[in-house]
Parts: structure tokens; sequence; C-alpha cells
């Protein structure tokens, strides 16, 4: 209807001429008052109709049955003038946006390239930490034990020989203690359940507080003494961690059996 009270020749939608998308514009994004006033916006629309085939020259009626001059060849000029504004701004904006947008892509091509190549070499880092680790010291560790062990059963007590078994008793105590500070710090989860290792470090932990002597005098008191506040700290933070895992899961599970009595409550209603 509105198209209609305009342009008395629209019968249909159809019957709208169809425009050329390749014909140019020849309007500037500019006020009124810089491109001469009405009267030459009202020459440049009518040169662009023209174009259009929509024009007539001189005073005769226009294709549409509109007469030049009239008001509603005004209004048609003034919505020609405001759609070709609107494109060129709809233009440049469609333009910035597709260019940003595609550099954006690339950004973020980038970043997911970047990610795989660091997750990749942090994989391959965990391995050849774990591999160091079973390699370079469980194996040598468990060895070092044993002939620690034996040392020991060879002095029998500390009076025969109080230097050499208070450095027996000390090197043992650091090999217990290095395992568990590696195998908690560099957790082997791919072989063993976190649970089998937080009991292997528990118990090389204990291990080391044994052989670690806080009691005697010598010059290496105050090394055991922080070495056993160390294993105490350890131990400590590694317990706190496992509590509040399990407070989490626990929370969790009474969660989901809630919801479940909850909506077989409201079922059974």
């Amino acid at each position: 209807m509105g198209l209609k009270s305009v342009d008395s020749s629209v019968k249909k939608e159809g019957d709208l001429p169809a425009a050329d998308p390749s014909t140019p514009i020849p309007l500037k994004y500019e006020d009124e008052s810089t491109s001469g006033g009405p009267e030459c916006l009202e020459k440049q629309m009518a040169l662009f109709l023209d174009k259009m085939g929509s024009f007539q020259k001189g005073k005769h009626s226009s294709q549409s049955g509109m007469i030049p001059g009239s008001w509603q060849y005004k209004m048609k000029l003034q919505l020609i003038l405001k759609s070709s504004k609107a494109y060129y701004v709809l233009s440049d904006a469609a333009m910035i946006l597709q260019k940003y947008g595609r550099a954006l892509r690339y950004i973020k091509l980038a970043l997911q390239c970047h990610e795989q190549r660091i997750l990749k070499n942090i994989i391959t880092r965990q391995k050849k930490i774990r591999k160091y680790y079973t390699v370079f010291i469980e194996n040598p560790g468990a060895k070092a034990i044993d002939y620690y062990l034996k040392a020991l059963r060879s002095l029998g007590k500390r009076d025969v020989h109080p230097a050499v078994w208070d450095s027996v008793n000390w090197e043992l105590s650091t090999t217990y203690f290095t395992m568990a500070t590696l195998q908690q710090d560099y957790a082997p989860l791919s072989r063993k359940a976190q649970e089998q290792i937080e009991k292997e470090v528990s118990e090389a932990m204990m291990k080391s507080l044994k052989y670690c002597d806080v009691d005697t005098v010598s010059a290496r008191q105050p090394l055991c003494q922080y070495r056993a506040a160390t294993i105490h700290h350890r131990l400590a933070s590694m317990y706190h961690s496992c509590l509040r895992n399990q407070v989490f899961v626990q929370t969790g599970l009474d969660f989901c059996v809630g919801s479940v009595l909850k909506m077989s409550n409201v079922c059974g209603d």
C-alpha cells in the first residue's frame, strides 16, 4: 500500500523495475548543504534515474506516471538518496567486517596451531620425565636402597662405627625422600592409579622419616630436622588434597542422588 500511494503505476511487487546491480550510484555521502541544495540534488537524481531507464528528459511524465516537481516525485528522489547513502555506509562496513573477519579467522587458526604445538610439547616432556623417572630414579633408587640396607645389616648397630652408621642412615633417608618427592611431583598416572601413587609416596616418606635421626646431636642434626619438617608438610598437603577431592566427589554424588529423588517425587505426584 505504501508504494502504491506514492507510485500509482505499481500494481504488485513483481511490477517493480529490476535495477542492474552493476550500475554505479553517482552520489557521495555528504550533506545537502555542500552539494548545491535541492536543485543540485534533483539534477543528480534525475541523471541517476536516467541511467536506470526510469526518467525521460523534459517536463514529460516519468515511466512511473509521476510528474517531475510533484511531491511524489520529490519523495521518490529523497528515498533514492537515503538508500544510496545507506548503500555506501553499509558497503564500507561490510568490507571492513569482511576484512577483519578474515584476519580473525587467520588469528584463530594460528592460535589453534600454537596450542596444538604446546600440547604436543607438554605431552612429549611428560613422557620424557616419566621415562627419566623409571630409568634413572626408580630402578637405581631401588638398587641403592638395597645396598644401604645391606650396609646397615653389616654394621649391626651404631656403636661399632657411629660416623659410618649416621652417614648410611642419612643417605638412605635421602634416597627414600628423593623417590617420594619425584613420584609426588611427577606422578606416573599413565602407569599407576592415583590411590596407588599416594600409598607409595606415603610409605616412602615414612621410611625416609624413619632413617632421619633428629635426636642425635651432630653437624647433620639441623638438616635432619629440616627434612623431617618438610616430610610432615608434604604428607599433610597430600592428605588434605585427598580429603578435599573426596568431599568434592561426595558432594557431587549427594547432589545427583538428591536431584534424582526430587524428580522421582515430582513424577510420582
